[in-house]
């Protein structure tokens, strides 16, 4: 029973998470609201024992993606004041249209489809499977993506770095 009121929880964090940052006209705070968005989908996932997904939606949405959006927003030299930061929208109706009616489109699949609130745990997980594979048999490809990560973010860097310097 308490179980179906902390999923709704997230849920609604989830709705009102991507429904701010849809209404919200400042990106700083567009960006917040998409963290408790992709936060709430996380935990959506453990709900029907998707534990991977969950790890992942954390690892890549919330570590990776938000965190670059964060980065860009902060780094972009034409941001000169909070003004900058307010976007102007040029099709509002066309937007709201097309919002309704995605909206009433998942509102019929959602009503037509037989899926249970959340599934039985059991004891097997796909994680310490996958993380095995990965430590032994694609080690190599995991260090190569490791190395190249590396290699992109300090090549950010210098370049964020020269940037600086020639202004």
């Amino acid at each position: 029973m308490i179980q179906d009121y902390i999923f709704m929880v997230f849920v609604a964090l989830t709705s009102i998470g991507a429904l701010l940052v849809l209404l919200l006209r400042n990106i700083l705070y567009a960006a917040l609201s998409l963290f408790f968005a992709f936060l709430g989908i996380a935990a959506i996932y453990v709900f029907v024992s998707a534990d991977f997904l969950a790890i992942t939606q954390l690892v890549i949405y919330i570590g990776g993606i938000l965190i670059l959006v964060l980065f860009g927003i902060m780094l972009t030299n034409r941001v000169s004041s909070v003004k900058d930061l307010i976007s102007e929208s040029g099709n509002k109706v066309f937007g709201y249209l097309m919002g309704i009616g995605l909206f009433t489109l998942l509102c019929f699949g959602i009503k037509n489809i037989n899926i249970p609130m959340y599934c039985v745990r059991t004891d097997h997980s796909i994680i310490r499977p996958i993380g095995i594979s990965l430590m032994t048999d694609n080690i190599l490809l995991f260090e190569v993506s490791a190395v190249l990560l590396l290699v992109v973010l300090v090549g950010a860097a210098y370049l964020i770095s020269k940037q600086g310097a020639n202004e």
